[in-house]
C-alpha cells in the first residue's frame, strides 16, 4: 500500500504538469485473479518485457472531473529500436484512451511481476491503427526487466507459428499460440494480422511474436464466437509500429 501511494502522488503531481485528461489508478495487488486463467489454451508467460495498465477514462472525454469513470485494464510491452536506443513502451490506443482521445496522459504502470510499477506518459499514437507509443516520465529512469526487438511482418506467411502474450480478463500474463491465417482489414481500412492465438479483453496491447521471439504484431482485438472468421484475433502489424517511430523522428527533424 506504501508503494501505491507513493506512486498515487507522483502521477498526480506528473498530471497536473502534463495536463493530461487522463490518470491510471493503480490497484492493490493486480495479481489476484491469476488463479482463474486456466481454461487450457493459455499458459504462464515469464517474459520481462511485459506491463499492464488499469485506466481510469471519463465518460465525457475531456477534463479529469468527469461524472462517470470506467475502469479498464490493458497490456503492453517495453522494446527499444537499436542496442543503444532508449526503452519504450508500446500499447494498443484503446487501452490508454478508451474514451475518446487522449492528448498528454499520465499513467502508473505495472511492471511484469504486476507489483513494481512505473510512470509514463503517450508520446505518441494512431487512431487508425490503434496503437500507442509511451515514454518513462522519469528520464533517468531505467527499466529492470527485458526488453522486446521489433521483428519483420512482411516475411510472414500463413501457417506460420506466432505467440501472443497479454492479461487476458487482467490476470497475471498469460501466453498462448497459434498460426498466422493471413492479413485483414479492418473496418477503418487498417490492414492486420489475423492469427489464432487466443486473446481476450485484457490483452489488448500484448505483443505477436515470431518463433525468434521477436515483434511482428501488436494485439488489438477478436472475433466474436459465431463470426465467419472465428476463431481469430487481430494485431496491428509491427510495420505500423515502426511507421510511427519513423514520423516521429522525422518530426523532431523539423524542430
Amino acid at each position: 500500500m506504501r508503494r501505491f501511494l507513493m506512486f498515487a502522488c507522483a502521477a498526480l503531481a506528473l498530471f497536473a504538469m502534463f495536463g493530461g485528461s487522463y490518470l491510471v489508478e493503480a490497484r492493490d495487488d493486480p495479481r489476484e485473479h491469476c488463479a482463474i486463467c486456466d481454461d487450457g489454451a493459455y499458459r504462464t508467460s515469464k517474459n520481462k518485457a511485459l506491463v499492464y495498465f488499469h485506466v481510469a477514462g471519463v465518460e465525457d472525454g475531456g477534463a479529469h472531473r468527469g461524472k462517470t469513470y470506467q475502469m479498464r485494464g490493458g497490456s503492453g510491452f517495453v522494446f527499444k529500436e537499436g542496442e543503444n536506443a532508449k526503452a519504450r513502451v508500446c500499447t494498443a490506443r484503446h487501452v490508454v484512451a478508451p474514451l475518446g482521445e487522449l492528448q498528454n496522459g499520465v499513467f502508473v504502470m505495472y511492471l511484469w511481476n504486476m507489483e513494481d510499477a512505473a510512470l509514463v506518459y503517450v508520446a505518441a499514437y494512431s487512431a487508425k491503427r490503434d496503437l500507442a507509443i509511451l515514454d518513462f516520465a522519469d528520464p533517468d529512469y531505467v527499466y529492470p526487466g527485458d526488453v522486446l526487438e521489433l521483428g519483420d511482418d512482411a516475411g510472414l506467411a500463413e501457417g506460420d507459428d506466432l505467440t501472443a502474450i497479454g492479461a487476458p480478463e487482467s490476470h497475471c500474463f498469460m501466453e498462448s499460440t497459434g498460426i498466422l491465417y493471413g492479413r485483414y482489414k479492418y473496418e477503418n481500412g487498417a490492414d492486420h494480422l489475423r492469427h489464432g492465438a487466443k486473446i481476450a479483453a485484457g490483452s489488448s496491447g500484448g505483443p505477436l511474436l515470431d518463433v525468434s521471439g521477436k515483434v511482428v504484431g501488436v494485439n488489438v482485438a477478436s472475433f466474436e464466437k459465431g463470426h465467419k472468421f472465428y476463431p481469430g484475433s487481430l494485431a496491428a502489424p509491427v510495420s505500423d509500429l515502426k511507421d510511427m517511430l519513423a514520423l516521429e523522428r522525422k518530426k523532431e527533424k523539423k524542430r
